[in-house]
C-alpha cells in the first residue's frame, strides 16, 4: 500500500563519508511507531458482524488523537479506548447489556474521564458492521471523529500530524487497505477516498486537493484549496 516518502519529510538524516574517501552517504532515518500493531487484532468470526474492533482518528481545534472500540472481539468486552493530546482514557458502557454480536447498535452510550473531564461517546453500527459512527461530547472541545471497522485481513492504521503553509492545523488520516479517511481542523465532515497506485490523490467537491505518499509509518504531501487559493504541505506519523 505504501510508497516512498520524500526524504525531506523524514524525521532526520545521517550523512557520513566512506572510508575510501568517496562521496558522502545519506541514510534516511524513518519513523517507526514503537507501540503500533502490525497485524489485525480483529478476529475472523466478527468480519461481517457488529462485534469486533473499530479504529480511527480524532481531530479538534488544537486536539489530535486516535481511538479503538472493542466489542466481544476475544470475550465479552465492551469498551472504547481513546488517546487525545497524549492523554489516554477508557470508556465503558451499560447500554449493551442485552446486545449480542450481529445485532445493530443505535447510539450506545460510553462514558469515562479524560484529563479530569467527563467524556461521553455514542456509538452506532449496522448488523453487519457497516456504517459505523461515533460522536463525542467533551466539555470545552469540539471533536470530529472518523472510524473504520477492522477485518481479520487488514489492520487499520491511524496517522496524526499537521498541515502548514497558508493555513495551519491538525491533519490526521486513517487507512483501511486502499480506503482512507482524512480529517483536519477546519472541516466539519471527514473526507473519504481511495489510494491510487499507493498514493493519495484526492479532490473534494468543495475544491480541496490533497496529495501525498506513504513510507512505513510516515506520510506526507501537499494540500491546496482551489476556492481560496491557499496551499501548503502536510505530514503525519502513525500512532496506532
Amino acid at each position: 500500500m505504501k510508497k516512498l516518502l520524500p526524504a525531506i519529510l523524514a524525521l532526520g538524516t545521517f550523512v557520513s563519508c566512506s572510508k575510501e574517501g568517496g562521496p558522502p552517504r545519506q541514510d534516511v532515518k524513518l519513523w517507526v511507531c514503537p507501540t503500533c500493531v502490525q497485524v489485525p487484532e480483529a478476529r475472523p468470526e466478527h468480519n461481517f458482524k457488529s462485534s469486533g474492533v473499530y479504529k480511527g482518528i480524532l481531530v479538534g481545534l488544537g486536539a489530535s488523537g486516535a481511538m479503538t472500540v472493542t466489542l466481544h472481539n476475544t470475550g465479552a468486552e465492551k469498551k472504547a479506548l481513546m488517546k487525545l493530546n497524549g492523554i489516554s482514557a477508557e470508556l465503558t458502557t451499560n447500554s449493551l447489556s442485552s446486545w449480542q454480536p450481529g445485532q445493530a447498535i443505535d447510539t450506545a452510550l460510553f462514558t469515562g474521564t479524560w484529563n479530569g473531564q467527563p467524556v461521553e461517546m455514542r456509538f452506532s453500527v449496522d448488523t453487519n458492521g457497516f456504517n459505523s459512527e461515533v460522536q463525542f461530547d467533551i466539555p470545552g472541545k469540539s471533536i470530529l471523529p472518523f472510524i473504520f471497522k477492522e477485518s481479520s485481513d487488514v489492520v487499520i492504521e491511524s496517522f496524526e500530524g499537521d498541515y502548514t503553509g497558508d493555513a495551519e492545523g491538525v491533519f490526521n488520516i486513517a487507512t483501511n487497505g486502499n480506503d482512507i479517511g482524512i480529517i483536519f481542523s477546519g472541516v466539519d465532515v471527514p473526507m473519504l477516498s481511495r489510494l491510487e497506485h499507493g498514493k493519495i490523490d484526492f479532490k473534494s467537491e468543495t475544491g480541496m486537493v490533497i496529495k501525498g505518499n506513504f513510507y512505513d509509518d510516515e506520510a506526507g504531501g501537499t494540500w491546496q484549496n482551489l476556492v481560496t487559493g491557499k496551499s501548503g504541505g502536510w505530514k503525519a506519523l502513525r500512532t496506532q
